[in-house]
């Protein structure tokens, strides 16, 4: 149970990963054409923006239940635990 539970954990963050650096390519993107004044553009960025926030919204709340689920939720040092884990 434990493997299975960080086997999601991990996964969860991976996926954080890639909404990140998908974010990171639309911030870049939305410079060039704040730069480049095609504001017409921007809706779209702004709308996809904001679909990968929530996403990483939802990941961290399924990574919180998730440790509350765990023992590593009741420990001194949850952090310390997660890593011995």
């Amino acid at each position: 149970m434990q493997t299975e539970l960080l086997n999601r954990i991990a996964e969860s963050i991976e996926q954080d990963i890639i909404a990140c650096e998908t974010l990171v390519q639309l911030l870049h993107h939305e410079r060039k054409l704040l730069a480049d004044r095609a504001l017409d553009t921007l809706d779209s960025i702004i709308q996809e923006k904001s679909a990968w926030l929530i996403k990483l919204e939802q990941s961290a709340k399924t990574r919180q239940s998730l440790l509350i689920s765990s023992d590593i939720n009741t420990a001194e040092d949850p952090a310390a635990a997660f890593m011995a884990w």
